[in-house]
């Protein structure tokens, strides 16, 4: 029986230490999904400088269209006034209104090209920074999903306890069996004081219970919020004869459910002095 709670203690520790791989490779990809979302919050503000630019390249553009289609309208009527004084002088060419219009053509052509150019990249821009809002919007869930998980991992909870005392006394029916020595409470769910364990966060929780008897054979039961869930047996015919019995559960239990050992029939409970032989386990998976 020693090897079967032996064999439980090491499966226990190696569920905390890949708890703690877990953990630590959890973290790992947080920090380099952060390290992602710093780089692609830096392309965004470099995105919005560029096209801060370009808006003021427009601006330029728009103003030197306005002085360009002045300059045009002024042309336009010195053209007019040319064109009054030609009926009454043969000294100005009669081709002026010609290199007017092919000009104010080349002039309104080059405006266009350009504006067109610019529209473009913008429109390409505003595309470019849709996507990085959508990566970052994707990033944010992500780094989400993993501080939750985190969180989870995080938030250990495990008890053991158990007597290295001969409780030299005759139990009654529907005692509870207290273990006073604490080996381990992380979540500080176990009372040694009342050998009850309060649930302090709802989960998945694996439940132990090994009781070694003397004198007489003995019979406890694993009760939950009052109502017994398994038992617990250890059968002995001989007063000088030790046995141990023990059980263990897979559960959902919510928080604040009140579990403990609860003595049924029997005697004493034998223990040594230096380890503890009857014993009260617990962990969330």
């Amino acid at each position: 029986m020693r090897e079967e709670k032996g064999v439980i203690i090491r499966t226990l520790q190696e569920d905390i230490n890949n708890l703690k791989i877990e953990q630590a490779s959890t973290l790992h990809q947080l920090s380099s999904t952060l390290s992602h979302l710093s780089s692609t919050l830096s392309q965004v503000a470099d995105l919005q400088h560029e096209q801060n630019a370009l808006r003021q390249e427009l601006r330029k553009e728009q103003n030197q269209r306005l002085t360009i289609q002045e300059e045009v309208n002024r042309l336009k009527s010195k053209g007019c006034q040319c064109d009054n004084s030609s009926r009454n002088s043969t000294l100005l060419p009669h081709d002026i209104q010609t290199v007017k219009e092919a000009i104010t053509f080349d002039l309104q052509l080059e405006m266009k090209q350009q504006n067109d150019s610019i529209m473009s990249e913008m429109s390409r821009m505003e595309k470019d920074v849709r996507d990085v809002k959508a990566k970052i919007r994707a990033t944010a869930m992500t780094i989400s999903g993993l501080v939750s998980s985190v969180s989870d991992l995080q938030t250990q909870i495990y008890f053991s306890a158990g007597t290295i005392r001969d409780v030299n006394k005759q139990w009654k029916t529907n005692e509870i069996i207290v273990f006073p020595h604490v080996l381990a409470n992380v979540g500080g769910g176990y009372d040694a004081s009342s050998g009850v364990f309060t649930v302090p966060k709802s989960g998945v929780y694996v439940l132990t219970c090994f009781l070694s008897t003397h004198s007489s054979s003995m019979y406890a039961k694993l009760i939950l919020n009052g109502n017994p869930v398994v038992g617990i047996t250890a059968v002995t015919n001989d007063v000088s004869d030790v046995d141990t019995g023990g059980n263990a559960m897979v559960s959902r239990f919510q928080q604040d459910d009140r579990i403990w050992i609860q003595f049924y029939i029997g005697h004493f409970l034998w223990t040594m002095s230096d380890a503890s032989v009857s014993t009260f386990s617990g962990f969330l998976l």
